[in-house]
């Protein structure tokens, strides 16, 4: 691969990124409007947990949709579409005054959301050699976790500036600029294979369904990312207002400090794993192991400096992202033709895990909330932290599965099977 091509392939690959980014913002918006949602819709916990989830729901019904739409038609048209997509949701949502129509736009902007991710992992198999993937994805989930931060404090602050409403009608003019970016610049790269529109569609989901590899590895990246999808994504800001005691802007300051652990450690192991060894059964378990023990000692509110606070949430940002190889391994076990569809098939899994736990730990907060045994004064407290400590037998799972499979390394050859 000469230059000029790495040097065209980055530039696709930023517009794409910037278009994930900004799907990534939607995603962790309703946790930064907790409160103005749940007042303006006069809904409970329980039922502010299934409006977040509508994004999810939309996002894994499209995904294997969204994998086979971008194996076989032109990526500016597929973004351009969805970004218009979002934009149209999130002017639903700025004016919608009842909760059925604002979980009607959820569902548009996690359906335009669905191809944000597989259409960055696409120009990375079609524009650089294969194994960059690994460093491929971890750039583009940099992407994300900085839609990530612009969700936490930023968004925070622009709620508090111009009303929730006005930031949704804004991004919705957002989405419309990304659109023109997209049908300017989008397109695949040199190393497309010409038969892959036979090859997806006579055998390449047949073996998908059929890789009892792919199916492992697809249960490990949801489980390590369930966490983050329920904790980090929704519930963390009452838990640290109500559990560390911190102020709204500095919760969300200190959230970010998730995704900032998982920006540094996506590129970082995905940048590794192209100069050591392929990652181990042992290193798949073991970094879910950390983030296990930090997790838990977040969720049991031990933490008693922010320092420390604001570390271990760090570091538990970055031992999850090693989940972000499993991308890398069930693109490497089914045909690189058909990367779209693989990539779809293990987000709709991962989506759908987080789809269910967002509303159930909404309806534990409010379960909980109302127990007649909770200390007074500290029921909310003690909610949250009852509710939310489950998450850590995900982690106990993610730790057990890659020692319970002989998962292949990224860069061995592995009979799909």
């Amino acid at each position: 691969m000469n230059k000029a091509i790495s040097l065209h392939g980055l530039f696709i690959l930023l517009i794409a990124s910037l278009f994930y980014s900004y799907e990534f913002i939607h995603r962790l918006s309703p946790g930064a409007m907790i409160p103005e949602l749940m007042a303006a819709y006069d809904v409970s916990a329980s039922q502010l947990g299934t409006l977040s989830a509508m994004y999810f729901y939309s996002y894994g019904l499209f995904q294997i949709p969204a994998g086979i739409i971008v194996d076989r038609y032109p990526l500016r048209y597929i973004v351009f579409v969805a970004s218009i997509c979002i934009a149209f949701g999130s002017l639903i949502q700025a004016y919608s005054f009842d909760y059925f129509s604002v979980c009607l736009a959820r569902g548009f902007i996690g359906a335009g959301s669905a191809f944000g991710f597989v259409s960055c992992v696409k120009i990375g198999t079609t524009w650089f050699h294969e194994h960059r993937l690994p460093l491929i994805i971890g750039i583009t989930n940099l992407f994300g976790v900085m839609g990530a931060f612009i969700g936490g404090a930023p968004l925070v602050s622009a709620i508090n500036t111009f009303g929730w409403q006005k930031v949704y009608v804004i991004s919705a003019g957002i989405g419309v600029l990304l659109s023109v970016l997209s049908i300017l610049f989008l397109k695949v790269g040199p190393y497309i294979n010409e038969s892959v529109k036979e090859k997806c569609s006579k055998t390449s989901i047949r073996h998908l369904l059929g890789s009892k590899y792919t199916w492992v590895i697809t249960f490990y990246a949801a489980l390590s990312v369930s966490p983050i999808t329920a904790f980090a994504e929704l519930w963390s800001l009452p838990f640290f207002e109500n559990v560390y005691h911190l102020s709204r802007n500095m919760a969300s300051y200190a959230n970010s400090f998730i995704f900032f652990g998982i920006a540094i450690g996506g590129p970082t192991i995905g940048w590794l794993s192209t100069k050591l060894p392929s990652p181990t059964r042992l290193q798949m378990s073991t970094f879910s192991l950390l983030a296990l023990l930090a997790l838990l000692s977040i969720l049991l509110g031990y933490l008693g400096n922010q320092f420390t606070l604001f570390l271990i949430l760090f570091l538990y940002g970055f031992f999850t992202s090693n989940m972000l190889l499993s991308f890398s391994l069930v693109t490497k076990l089914n045909s690189y033709d058909c990367t779209g569809l693989v990539i779809g098939f293990t987000n709709t899994v991962i989506m759908v895990c987080g789809a269910i736990l967002q509303p159930a730990i909404g309806s534990m907060i409010d379960m909980y909330a109302t127990r007649a045994d909770l200390a007074p004064g500290d029921g909310i407290e003690s909610a949250i932290q009852l509710s939310l400590l489950p998450l850590c037998l995900c982690l106990i799972l993610a730790t057990i599965i890659p020692l319970a499979f002989r998962i292949p390394s990224i860069n061995s050859s592995v009979e799909n099977r």
